[in-house]
Formats: structure tokens, C-alpha cells, sequence
């Protein structure tokens, strides 16, 4: 019983330190990650180069879509 109750009790610590872990990683990655105006820039500068009448490929409209949403 005794056994059993150690093994919970180290499971619950390794999901505790791999919530932490994910947390910081994810943390990092969004510090790193570029601003949004820089990325609606960039797809501005993409569908300005296309001609006139032309409409963006689908996934320039749906990336922008997301990020003026949010």
C-alpha cells in the first residue's frame, strides 16, 4: 500500500514538473516569436505584389483573418 501511494505521489510530481516545463517552453517561444504588425506587414507587402484583381492564396487570407481577430 505503501509502495503504491509512493508511486502516485512520484507521478503526480513528474506531471507537476512536465506542466512547469511545457509552461516555461511555451513561455520562451512566445517571447521569441515576432510581433504581429511585423507579420501583418509582411502580408501586406505579399498581396501588394500580386496584380490587381488578384485574390491572396488561402492560407495569407486565413492567417490573416486570425490575426486581425485577435
Amino acid at each position: 500500500m505503501i509502495l503504491l501511494a509512493v508511486a502516485l505521489l512520484l507521478l503526480v510530481v513528474v506531471g507537476v514538473l512536465g506542466v512547469v516545463a511545457l509552461g516555461a517552453w511555451e513561455a520562451r517561444t512566445f517571447a521569441a516569436a515576432p510581433a504581429r504588425p511585423a507579420l501583418l506587414a509582411v502580408l501586406d507587402e505579399a498581396r501588394a505584389a500580386q496584380p490587381e484583381g488578384v485574390e491572396a492564396p488561402r492560407p495569407v487570407r486565413a492567417l490573416r483573418s486570425v490575426l486581425t481577430a485577435a
